[in-house]
């Protein structure tokens, strides 16, 4: 419901809008719209959807936006996803990079990463609400590519 407003408080503080105001396909089918940072170098993502055309989506895909915090930067606050749900988006968006055989590296590096700094016990509930979510079989499929590639055992 604040969708606008975040990227207005985006334009406000140093980034500019990666995508024109009145862009239906993005603001609307996609829901989402990417603000590319002026100073620094992190790219925000604004959303109010978390379905990607061509790409699985989770089946409770409302729950990605409820079980979600504030985060404050540039005395500002900020919803965030819930880190596993973060993770997912992660995974369904490599997914769908590798179907449009868009360049899908820096998500991998970035799942790698945060699943290397996973303890046991995180990693079991991660897998569980990536089964809940139904999207377990996509998990699968891109860890075995990851582990190939990043040279990680298979104990996971």
């Amino acid at each position: 419901d604040q969708y606008s407003h975040a990227g207005k408080v985006l334009c406000d503080n140093g980034y500019i809008r990666g995508v024109a105001p009145d862009d239906q396909w993005w603001h609307r089918h996609l829901g989402e719209s990417p603000y590319l940072p002026i100073k620094s170098r992190c790219i925000v993502d604004v959303h109010h959807k978390v379905q990607q055309p061509g790409a699985p989506r989770p089946l409770m895909g409302e729950e990605f936006l409820a079980a979600r915090s504030v985060t404050r930067a540039a005395n500002r606050q900020f919803w965030t996803l819930h880190p596993d749900h973060a993770l997912l988006l992660t995974y369904i968006s490599i997914s769908k990079a590798m179907c449009h055989r868009e360049c899908w590296l820096a998500y991998a590096a970035e799942i790698a990463k945060v699943r290397s700094d996973m303890s046991d016990a995180d990693t079991a509930r991660f897998q569980a609400t990536a089964r809940q979510q139904g999207l377990a079989r996509m998990l699968t499929q891109i860890d075995q590519i990851l582990n190939v590639i990043f040279c990680v055992e298979e104990s996971r």
